[in-house]
């Protein structure tokens, strides 16, 4: 399957980051990659209208400012999608741009990614999504913690990074220019992957 490829070195780098340098495991990476690219095309292709301008496909926001140790913050509000307004291909094309394109930055790969995910008003409208093959393409997660309140979110992060509504201090928060540079960037994501970004 990889026969032939000549990939870029930041992109084989990254594989080799999260799996320790254990080569056997950073190939195993690659070859889902792969299997993915083969299955589901339509991720690795860029979406071709304005998504930042509507509602719905806002659920998902990089936050501007990064934790103290480095690692960006995504947050994830799935009760804002509304599926008669965008389809669900581009819900998981734009969740998979952010989060490949975040990957390219060498302070992300190191640091990490943390996810906040927030299910308030979700309901039966987003329960039909939730199917096994679905739910697969998440099994990456390598830590999960659930909240009582938005409020307990301060005892993980600072103030100033999270949003008002989680009890942060952080307003106008939706990168619009940051989200249609990683799609136009998102273009050139080829089979051999991509050079890193240093923002």
């Amino acid at each position: 399957m990889t026969k032939g490829i000549e990939f870029e070195d930041d992109f084989l780098l990254g594989f080799l980051l999260c799996n320790k340098f254990n080569a056997d495991g950073a190939l195993a990476g690659i070859r889902h990659l792969l299997n993915l690219r083969k299955n589901h095309s339509y991720f690795f292709r860029s979406i071709q209208f304005d998504f930042t301008t509507i509602p719905a496909a806002q659920f998902i926001k990089v936050l501007p400012y990064r934790q103290s140790n480095g690692s960006v913050i995504v947050l994830f509000e799935l009760g804002k999608v509304c599926w008669n307004d965008i389809s669900f291909e581009t819900f998981k094309q734009l969740a998979f741009i952010v989060y490949q394109q975040l990957l390219r930055d060498p302070v992300s790969q190191m640091a990490g990614i943390n996810c906040i995910n927030d299910f308030s008003n979700t309901g039966i409208r987003h329960l039909r999504y939730c199917t096994l093959p679905n739910l697969l393409l998440l099994y990456h997660v390598a830590f999960l913690h659930f909240h009582s309140s938005p409020e307990e979110l301060l005892n993980y992060f600072p103030p100033e990074v999270i949003p008002v509504q989680y009890g942060g201090t952080l307003s106008d928060y939706y990168m619009a220019d940051w989200m249609k540079k990683a799609n136009k960037q998102h273009e050139d994501l080829t089979v051999k992957g991509q050079k890193n970004m240093f923002p």
